[in-house]
């Protein structure tokens, strides 16, 4: 039922002036990420032995004025409460270390404590990201404030490309839940195996205020990641999505492995409607499907491509700019990146989503991309940090299938445009869009994916209505006579509906006896009042008053060691101790105040060692230190306050050695080794391009590099300092081609001993071939390159020489008048 031509009528007409009011004071509200309170567990990610899980960041975007931001984990009091003030138009950021140990959610399948809550004094967009020591494994995950929470979810992910098993910890895709309240119930109906549970079971787990979990898949499987899992709560939760060390190379060359993910939203919060735009991986990219209704109809640019019962998922291949539509709410989840190195996201549905003005903040000065979506007919009104010519009208195309109904475009900036580091903001004056940014390389910096834009799906307003015994109130045709919980839908502008929750609770109208206490004689007796409540129904309070002869009071004061306590205008400061004083009371009637003065108990002190590499700086209480140094710190408690004592520890800083650059023939060998300078505890190494040396000292063989190349050796010790060392090959192409192997059989396949000569040699001018022993076996001497089989038939006197190894020694001249000679080993075989 609509709710327009607003009219009212009650049975008591005085009461239909509130009414009117009550309705006409409220105002409509759309929840965005821009918010002022957000829920987030992070999840695990694989340190490798290049802590790609470390330093992680969470990023602060002011809009019009500064916001003081409050960073606690509700179920974990050891962690410190941070404070951030930041400026209006600005941006703030907040990275671990230190406390890195409370901030992945790990171990799996345990409830544990690491859920954090961001709180903020005026509204602010945010979002977290792994940055990571080698910077190849990055990650964005948008903070969706209020349109993050929910009690029914389906947990979308990518099933193409596996977790790579190179690394350990093992990369896995899991998802990870926070709870918001106490005694949250939750139900997980995993479609694939989870650690510690098998697919299609059921399971429930309990959790705490701030108290968290996370749902690890059994395998690394592409195939089985849990796409499509159900997960239901009695009260809101929030949910983060995972996927490490996908092994991106494999479909997209090159040595990529890259981690994805993304707070979700709920199904509340998903949609009908989707524009998809191709990033640039060097292929085709991937949005995966998830229905949240059987029956689920799934189009893509306009054809009919599936049909889907709740949880089901279908695979689309994007290569430009796609829209995705079904006629009931679906989670769309976007596979994309730069060359090979993968990242991914939820999309924010279009059915009546979108913000008018969207702060972010760019990470690295890699390329960067903007990607824009809105209505047709707002191309027009785009700003870029307060300047129209960024985003043109030009730039926007309809998208494929959407029948006109919307455009996008992706604007590259340049940093000068968007500036690393620094808060930025696109606005539009002429309606509301969806944005996000591709911020990354090619190769070794990794790549960041994100929206940043409203992902709200309904606009809700609540009503609290309270009747009277016997009224009736009519709003727009419906009767409201008995509590309860009524709603109405009323459809808007784009498809989006507001849904009215109106919430009809009884007034009484009981008569109310109360009883005071007076030392004055002449007070004694009994007071008649009729009242008006708040809505609107009469009332009766009678009081009596009773004599009393002293009236006292007892109280029990706590005080921590130190402090001191002001009781009736003096000052104490020592425990067991005992205050009477009186106190004037009115009316006529002093009180006997008796005050007992007890120690609060005092909790014990902590203190935590950290260590940092050279370089580093530990954050406490709002200051940096980049020194050895010893920090006392208060932490708010219950009672008395905790003493924090911090022991900031300088670790040493490993240096490796590889060698110098070289040159080398083609098909020769490289023997590569590390001598460690500097070492520490716990040194731990990776070689790229990866070899099979597992330590400092070991040497290992490259046999026959194709091309040159630069080989590096990663050392970190067990503080996680790093250090790193490069060796250029240059791999130099021989002007004649010597075989290393040949069969005299004459099977007409490899039967010779063969030279080939390069168009810059002259002539070769000898050929020896030697024995094991030494012995001359063979020789030809002076022939021009351009004889086909140069070289010797594998007899000696003309019977076919014994299988074995033998040595030869060539004599070239090139055309520029030089010479060179090459010696090497020749096996024949049979």
């Amino acid at each position: 039922m609509t709710l327009q031509n607003k009219h009212f009528s009650c049975v008591k007409p005085c009461k239909l002036l509130f009414f009117f009011l009550f309705f006409l004071c409220r105002k409509e509200a759309i929840f965005a990420q821009k918010d002022t309170e957000f829920w987030f567990v992070a999840p695990e990610i694989s340190q490798g032995s290049l802590n790609y899980d470390r330093p992680t960041v969470f990023r602060f975007s002011t809009y019009d004025g500064p916001a003081t931001i409050t960073i606690s984990q509700p179920a974990n009091p050891a962690f410190p409460v941070q404070t951030i003030n930041v400026a209006a138009n600005n941006t703030g950021v907040l990275e671990f270390p230190p406390f890195y140990d409370f901030v992945e959610n790990t171990p799996a399948n345990t409830v544990l404590d690491k859920g954090f809550l961001i709180e903020s004094t005026a509204p602010i967009s945010a979002y977290y990201e792994v940055i990571g020591a080698y910077l190849s494994n990055p990650g964005l995950f948008s903070l969706k404030g209020k349109n993050a929470l929910g009690l029914h979810f389906y947990v979308p992910f990518q099933t193409l490309i596996r977790n790579s098993d190179a690394y350990f910890p093992l990369p896995h895709a899991s998802f990870d839940i926070v709870a918001t309240a106490d005694n949250t119930a939750v139900t997980i109906t995993p479609t694939r195996a989870l650690l510690g549970h098998a697919a299609n079971v059921p399971f429930s787990i309990l959790l705490n205020r701030g108290q968290t979990y996370s749902a690890e898949a059994a395998s690394q499987i592409a195939s089985e990641h849990p796409s499509g899992s159900s997960v239901i709560a009695d009260k809101p939760i929030a949910i983060t999505v995972k996927d490490d060390l996908l092994d991106g190379g494999a479909f997209y060359g090159g040595f990529c492995r890259d981690m994805m993910g993304d707070q979700i939203v709920p199904v509340e919060k998903t949609g009908t409607k989707y524009v998809i735009q191709k990033g640039l991986l060097s292929g085709p990219e991937a949005v995966f499907v998830i229905a949240t209704a059987d029956g689920t109809s799934v189009s893509f640019d306009g054809a009919p491509v599936a049909t889907l019962n709740a949880g089901e998922s279908t695979v689309l291949n994007v290569s430009g700019q796609h829209f995705v539509q079904s006629n009931a709410p679906i989670y769309v989840w976007q596979m994309t990146g730069n060359g090979c190195e993968l990242a991914g996201e939820i999309l924010p549905a279009l059915d009546c989503s979108g913000s008018e003005a969207v702060r972010f903040v760019r990470t690295i000065d890699d390329v960067f991309h903007l990607f824009l979506v809105t209505h047709s007919g707002n191309q027009g009104g785009f700003s870029l940090n307060g300047s129209t010519a960024y985003i043109q009208a030009a730039d926007f195309q309809p998208v494929p299938g959407s029948n006109g109904e919307f455009v996008a475009a992706t604007i590259e900036c340049s940093n000068a445009v968007v500036p690393t580091g620094q808060s930025s903001i696109v606005t539009n004056s002429t309606g509301v869009f969806q944005m996000g940014f591709l911020n990354g390389g090619p190769v070794g910096n990794g790549s960041r994916f994100g929206f940043f834009s409203d992902f709200g799906g309904q606009i809700k307003i609540a009503e609290k209505v309270m009747l009277c015994p016997g009224d009736t109130v009519r709003y727009d045709g419906l009767t409201l006579s008995e509590p309860g919980l009524y709603q109405q839908t009323r459809s808007g502008i784009q498809g989006c509906d507001t849904l009215i929750e109106i919430t009809v609770v009884p007034a009484t109208t009981d008569t109310t006896l109360l009883y005071a206490i007076t030392c004055d004689s002449a007070q004694v007796g009994v007071s008649q009042q009729v009242l008006n409540n708040e809505a609107g129904c009469d009332s009766t309070v009678i009081t009596a008053f009773v004599l009393v002869a002293q009236p006292t009071l007892a109280d029990t004061v706590l005080l921590c060691p130190g402090e001191s306590v002001l009781i009736n205008g003096l000052s104490y400061t020592e425990a067991d101790t005992t205050i009477t004083y009186m106190s004037p009371a009115n009316p006529g009637c002093d009180t006997l105040v008796t005050v007992l003065l007890q120690y609060s108990p005092q909790p014990p002190d902590i203190t935590k060692i950290i260590v940092f590499c050279p370089g580093e700086s530990v954050m406490i209480d709002g200051a940096s230190y980049t020194q050895p140094d010893t920090v006392l710190s208060l932490l708010p408690a219950l009672g008395c306050d905790t003493l924090a004592t911090y022991i900031l520890q300088l670790a040493s800083q490993p240096t490796v050695y590889i060698g110098n650059d070289t040159t080398i023939n083609l098909g020769d060998s490289l023997l590569l080794s590390a001598v460690l300078l500097n070492s520490g505890q716990g040194v731990q190494y990776e070689w790229q391009p990866s070899g099979s040396i597992t330590c400092p000292t070991c040497p290992v063989t490259f046999a026959q590099p194709v091309a040159s190349a630069i080989y590096s050796l990663y050392v970190s010790d067990i503080n996680g300092c790093m250090s790193h060392d490069s060796r250029l090959v240059v791999v130099r192409k021989l002007p004649v081609f010597i075989p290393n192997v040949f069969a005299p059989n004459a099977d007409n396949e490899n039967d010779h001993f063969t030279l080939y000569a390069s168009a810059g040699v002259e002539a070769i001018e000898l050929l020896q071939i030697y024995d094991r022993w030494g012995s001359l076996v063979f020789e030809n001497q002076h022939f021009a390159p351009s004889i086909s089989h140069f070289g010797w038939d594998g007899k000696i006197s003309g019977q076919t020489a014994a299988a074995g190894v033998y040595t030869y020694l060539i004599r070239v001249r090139l055309r520029d008048g030089s010479g060179e000679v090459f010696k090497g080993d020749l096996t024949l075989v049979k």
